[in-house]
C-alpha cells in the first residue's frame, strides 16, 4: 500500500504564536480519543512536522477527512476557568440570572444534551457542586453587599459595617487560595490538563504567561472567548455544525475559504489585521473563530508542573515548558528605557522530522533546556542551552515569543523575536568566560540601578546581550563574537569613568582564545586590531627551538627573546615574565594581576589610582596609537626594561601594515575591536582577506627604514642585524617629529625622520647603502612623499614576524640580514 503524501496545512504556521499552536492542537486532537465523540482516535498515528515555514501532517486521513472530523466528530476540551470572575461561576447571588456573557454561555452548554459537548457539560456541572468555589461565590456576594451597605451609612453603624467587610474580604482571600488546589483535585480528568495550563500549584500560585493571569489577559477571560466562538461554529443544542462553520474550516486548516466575521485573538496574534491592515480601508478586525478554538486547543500542550525535573527551584517560569525570565536581547524592538517589562519569554520549538504527538507531548512534558547543569531560567540562557545540545532532542530550532505590553493601557502581545537555529552539533559556550565569578551577571545587575548606571552603560549591556544571542546562532556566531568584544569594549569605557561602578565590578575576566577564533575575519583591521591587543602578553619558547643566547652565553629571558616564533596555540613551555599589557592603556588594571587570573585563579583587579598607562581617549585611532607608543617606550626607560616592550604574542603581514598607510583601513572599527580584544588571550590568526581579491600592497620606503627601530634587539639578533649585545635605540625625539607632522604628506617630515634612523642604525653597526646626509643621488630624499607623518608613526607599534622584518631590513641595508636559509627553519607565522 502506498504511503498517503502528506498534507501540509498552510493555515498552521510558526508565526503568529496563534497560528503555531493551531498546528499543536490539530495534531493532538486528531490523535486524541477524548475529543473524538466515538472515543477513539481519528488518527492516532498521524505525524507532524515543520518544512518550509507550514505545518505538515502525516496521515492515513484525507483532507476532506480532517474536515468531517472537525465538523462531526469533535469534542471540545473543557476550556474553563471557574475561578475567573467573569467566567460565569462566580455572579454571587445572581448566579442563575445572570446575564454577563459567561454565565450565560456557561449555563447553555451546562443544559445541552450533545454528545459533543460532554466534556464541558460534566466540567461545568463538577464545578457548580465545589464546596470551595461555592463557598467563594458567597463571599464574594456578601462582600458586595456589605460595601454597597456602606455607601448609605454614617457613624458608629458605618465602622460595624465596615469590620465585617474586612472580615469578609479576609474569608474571600483565604477562600482563593483553598480553590485552585479543590477545584483540581475534584474536576473532570479532561479539566486538569487545562488547569495546569493556567497555573502550577504551589505555596503560591504561580500563572502560565503563555495564558495571561490565569487563563485571562485583564478582562479577557481566554474560556470565555473560546467557548463564544463555539457558539458560531456548532448549533449549542444539538452540536450540529453551523453553516458558518462549514464555511471557516477550510480556511482555518488549509488556507482557503474566506473569513468573514470580526473579533481579536488577544495576545496570541497581535496586529492580525483590521483597520488599515491591508489595502484600501476596513472598519473592523477579520477573525476566523476556528483560529481560536484550535490555538486554546493547543494551549494545553504547555501544561506545567511542580516537579524537580522542572527546576522550578530556579525561578517561576521554569515551571512551563520552554518559558523563561525576559531580559529583551536581540529584540530590536524594545528599548532599555521601557518601563513595561515583558511577562515572560516563550519558545515555540520547531522539528523537521515526522513525530507522533505523544513524542511531542514529551519534549514539553519535559520542556527545559539545562545550562551547566542548571535549569536554564533567561531567555540567554536557553541560546547557549541550544548550542551546546544541537540537534539531540530533534528541534531544528525555536520560535521566540516575548509576552510584552506594549503600552499600559493595551492588553498584552506575543512578540515574535525572531528564530534561535540549532546547530548540527554543540558547539563551545563562550560565554561562560563571562561568567568568571559571576561577572556578566553582576554588569547586568548594576546596570539595573539607576543610581550608578548611566543610560550610555545600559545600551552598552543591551548590545552585548544581542550579541550574545548573535553568538547562538551559528550562522550569526562569528559577528556576534565581534559584536560582542565592541560592546565589552565600550562598557569598560564607562567603568573607567565611574569609579563607584567600578568598587562593585572587577574589570572582565580574561576571555578564551576561542574568542578570537570565532570574531576573525580576516580584515585588516580585525587583524591589526588582535596583533595590537597582543602586546605584552608573554610568548613561549616553541619546543626544538632554543632561546636566544644573549653575549655572555645565558639564555634569553625577556619578552622579545621569542615573539615572532609565537604560536599561541602550543602549551607552555618555557615562561617569561610579563610586560606591560595593552589593557592597562584603556583602563586603570592590576597589571600584577593581569596575567596570571587564570592560573592561579585571581580575578583581575583595578588599579587604586589611576596610573599615567591609561592613555586612550576619544581621539582616533592613530592618536591613540602614537599616544601609546611613546608611553610604552617611557615606560621602559622608568621600569628599566632591557628591551622595548613593543613585542606581541601575535603579528600580522606587512601587508596588513601597507593597508593601514595607504588609508583604505577603517579605523573607528579597528579601535572598537581592539578595546574589547585586549581582554581577550592571543590567538593564531587566520589567513588574511584581500581587499580586492588581486592586489598585494607593500608598505613604503620609509615605514622599512623605521620599523627595525621599533623592533625589540632580541628580535634583530634573530634576524642576524645585530651582533652579541647590540642594540638599536629610538633617536630621541623621533616619534613626537612625525607626530607633530599630523597628516602632513609632502615627506619632508618623513625624510628627516628617515634620515635620523639611519644615522642611528649606523650607529648601531647597520650600515646602508642609502647616505642619510645626502638629499640627492642615492641618499632618501621625498622618500616619504604620500605617506601621511602621523599614520606612520602609528603603524610602528603594531607587530609584524620575522620574516616581514628580514624583508624590511633587506630593503634599506642590504647585506645586513644573512641570506642563510637555514635561519628560517623552526620559524613559525602566528599569521
Amino acid at each position: 500500500m502506498a504511503t498517503p503524501e502528506p498534507l501540509v496545512v498552510d493555515g498552521c504556521t510558526p508565526t503568529p504564536l496563534a497560528s503555531y499552536l493551531k498546528a499543536l492542537g490539530v495534531l493532538r486532537l486528531l490523535s486524541s480519543p477524548a475529543n473524538n465523540v466515538t472515543g477513539e482516535a481519528a488518527d492516532p498515528r498521524a505525524r507532524g512536522w515543520w518544512d518550509n515555514e507550514r505545518f505538515h501532517l502525516g496521515t492515513a486521513l484525507t483532507s476532506d477527512d480532517i474536515l468531517r472530523f472537525f465538523l462531526e466528530d469533535y469534542a471540545p476540551s473543557p476550556i474553563i476557568a471557574p475561578w475567573n470572575g467573569r467566567a460565569g461561576f462566580l455572579e454571587g447571588e445572581e448566579q442563575e440570572s445572570s446575564t454577563r456573557t459567561g454565565a450565560d454561555l456557561m449555563r447553555r452548554f451546562e443544559a445541552s444534551p450533545a454528545r459533543r459537548f460532554a466534556n464541558m457539560r460534566r466540567t461545568i456541572e463538577r464545578s457548580r457542586g465545589n464546596d470551595e468555589l461555592v463557598r467563594l461565590n458567597r463571599l464574594r456576594a456578601r462582600t458586595k453587599a456589605l460595601k454597597n451597605e456602606l455607601k448609605t451609612l454614617q457613624g458608629e453603624e458605618w465602622k460595624s459595617r465596615d469590620e465585617q467587610r474586612k472580615n469578609a474580604e479576609k474569608q474571600e482571600k483565604q477562600s482563593k487560595r483553598l480553590l485552585l488546589p479543590a477545584l483540581r483535585s475534584a474536576t473532570e480528568p479532561d479539566h486538569v490538563s487545562y488547569v495546569d495550563a493556567c497555573y502550577v500549584l504551589s505555596v503560591d500560585e504561580i500563572p502560565m504567561p503563555l495564558l495571561g493571569s490565569g487563563g485571562n489577559d485583564g478582562s479577557r477571560d481566554f474560556g470565555v472567548n473560546f467557548a463564544d466562538k463555539l457558539t458560531q461554529l456548532f448549533k449549542v443544542d444539538d452540536g450540529f455544525a453551523t453553516k458558518h462553520g462549514k464555511s471557516l474550516l477550510d480556511g482555518a486548516l488549509f488556507g482557503g475559504g474566506r473569513i468573514g466575521t470580526r473579533g481579536t485573538m488577544g495576545q496570541f496574534s497581535p496586529g492580525q489585521g483590521g483597520s488599515n491592515a491591508t489595502t484600501g480601508y476596513e472598519g473592523w478586525n477579520p477573525l476566523n473563530p476556528w483560529d481560536v478554538v484550535l490555538a486554546m486547543e493547543g494551549t494545553i500542550v504547555f501544561a506545567g508542573a511542580l516537579t524537580r525535573s522542572w527546576g522550578a527551584a530556579g525561578g517561576n517560569q521554569a515551571a512551563f515548558p520552554f518559558t523563561f525570565e525576559p531580559i529583551g536581547a536581540a529584540a530590536g524592538n524594545f528599548s532599555t528605557e521601557d518601563p513595561n517589562r515583558p511577562r515572560s519569554e516563550i519558545w515555540a520549538p520547531l522539528w523537521k522530522k515526522p513525530v507522533a504527538f505523544v513524542e511531542i507531548a514529551a519534549v514539553f512534558s519535559e520542556g527545559r533546556l539545562t545550562l551547566g547543569g542548571r535549569t536554564a531560567r533567561t531567555g540567554l540562557d536557553a541560546a547557549r542551552s541550544v548550542v551546546q545540545i544541537g540537534l539531540a532532542r530533534g528541534i531544528s530550532g525555536f520560535e521566540r515569543y516575548s509576552i510584552i505590553q506594549p503600552d499600559s493601557k493595551m492588553p498584552y502581545q506575543a512578540t515574535p523575536l525572531g528564530r534561535i537555529a540549532t546547530p548540527d552539533r554543540p558547539r563551545r559556550d563562550l560565554i561562560v568566560d563571562l561568567e568568571a565569578d559571576d561577572w556578566l551577571g553582576r554588569a547586568q545587575r548594576l546596570t539595573g540601578n539607576r543610581k550608578v548606571a548611566s543610560s550610555r552603560a545600559r545600551h552598552a549591556i543591551r548590545r552585548l546581550e544581542d550579541s550574545l544571542f548573535q553568538m547562538s546562532d551559528a550562522a550569526r556566531a562569528p559577528e556576534g563574537t565581534r559584536n560582542a568584544l565592541v560592546s565589552i569594549g565600550d562598557f569598560v569605557d564607562w567603568l573607567t569613568t565611574n569609579r563607584k561602578a567600578r568598587e562593585e565590578l572587577n574589570p572582565p575576566p580574561r576571555l578564551s582564545q576561542d574568542w578570537i577564533r570565532q570574531a576573525d575575519d580576516g580584515t585588516p583591521e580585525f587583524r591589526i586590531a588582535a596583533a595590537l591587543a597582543s602586546l605584552g602578553f608573554p610568548p613561549t619558547m616553541p619546543s626544538g627551538r632554543p632561546a636566544p643566547v644573549s653575549a655572555d652565553g645565558a639564555s634569553e629571558t625577556d619578552l622579545t627573546a621569542s615573539v615572532h616564533r609565537h604560536s599561541p596555540d602550543e602549551p607552555s613551555r618555557s615562561p617569561v615574565a610579563p610586560a606591560l599589557p595593552m589593557a592597562a592603556h584603556f583602563a586603570p588594571i592590576d597589571e600584577t594581576r593581569f596575567f596570571d587570573a587564570a592560573k592561579i585563579r585571581r580575578l583581575r583587579a583595578w588599579a587604586t589610582d589611576t596610573p599615567p598607562t591609561v592613555v586612550w581617549s576619544a581621539g582616533s585611532l592613530v592618536s591613540n596609537m602614537i599616544a601609546i607608543l611613546e608611553r610604552r617606550m617611557v615606560e621602559a626607560t622608568m621600569r628599566g626594561l632591557p628591551d622595548k616592550p613593543l613585542a606581541g604574542a601575535v603579528f600580522v603581514r606587512a601587508t596588513d601594515v601597507a593597508s593601514f598607510l595607504e588609508g583604505d583601513f577603517d579605523d573607528a572599527r579597528c579601535a572598537a575591536l581592539l578595546a574589547g580584544l585586549v581582554w581577550a588571550a592571543p590567538a593564531r590568526l587566520g589567513s588574511r582577506r584581500s581587499r580586492d581579491g588581486t592586489s598585494v600592497l607593500e608598505p613604503p620606503f620609509a615605514y622599512a627604514a623605521l620599523k627595525p627601530l621599533f623592533s625589540t634587539d632580541a628580535a634583530l639578533r634573530c634576524t642576524g642585524a645585530l651582533d652579541g649585545a647590540a642594540r638599536l635605540p629610538v633617536p630621541p625625539g623621533l616619534l613626537a617629529r612625525l607626530r607633530a607632522g599630523g597628516g602632513s604628506r609632502d615627506g619632508r617630515v618623513t625624510d628627516e625622520a628617515v634620515r635620523a634612523g639611519l644615522i642611528r642604525a649606523r650607529a648601531s653597526g647597520i650600515a646602508s647603502p642609502f647616505n642619510p646626509s645626502s638629499s640627492h643621488g642615492r641618499g632618501p630624499s621625498r622618500i616619504g612623499v604620500g605617506v601621511r607623518a602621523d599614520r606612520l608613526a602609528a603603524s610602528l607599534l603594531i607587530p609584524i614576524g620575522e620574516r616581514d622584518l628580514k624583508a624590511m631590513l633587506a630593503r634599506v641595508w642590504p647585506g645586513a640580514v644573512p641570506d642563510d636559509e637555514s635561519q628560517m627553519e623552526g620559524t613559525t607565522d602566528v599569521a
